[in-house]
């Protein structure tokens, strides 16, 4: 509600703060929820490095859509070294737990591997 003004109004400062104790406490939503801000600097300014992590961080607890930016990320050297191995992996981590998009992602990072062209720039998160 705080972040995106569903059902209340917009408070972004706070809506980072309560994202950040929830991330302290191990809730991989929270730390979601600070890659996508950083990411698109909702709130804050952006910085791909650390979206990069927060996203990894979530992913590795099975958030599947952290799964899908980290995945992005990693295939178009966002916030860091390209590393289509990594990419590969949690693509299709999130590909099993349903995100259609990252079916996508997957079928496109296979066509560069064979082009060896580098994957077009996406959102992290659409």
């Amino acid at each position: 509600m705080l972040f995106n003004a569903r059902g209340g109004a917009r408070d972004l400062p706070r809506a980072l703060e309560l994202f950040r104790q929830a991330a302290a406490r191990d809730h991989s939503g929270a730390k979601f929820a600070l890659g996508v801000a950083l990411n698109r600097g909702h709130g804050v300014p952006a910085d791909p490095p650390m979206a990069r992590e927060w996203f990894l961080a979530a992913a590795r607890q099975g958030h599947a859509e952290a799964q899908l930016a980290a995945g992005r990320y990693l295939a178009n050297g966002t916030g860091g070294a390209a590393d289509h191995e990594q990419a590969r992996r949690w693509l299709e981590q999130a590909a099993k737990r349903g995100v259609a998009a990252a079916r996508t992602e997957l079928e496109a990072l296979s066509r560069s591997r064979q082009t060896t062209e580098r994957l077009p720039r996406h959102e992290a998160v659409d």
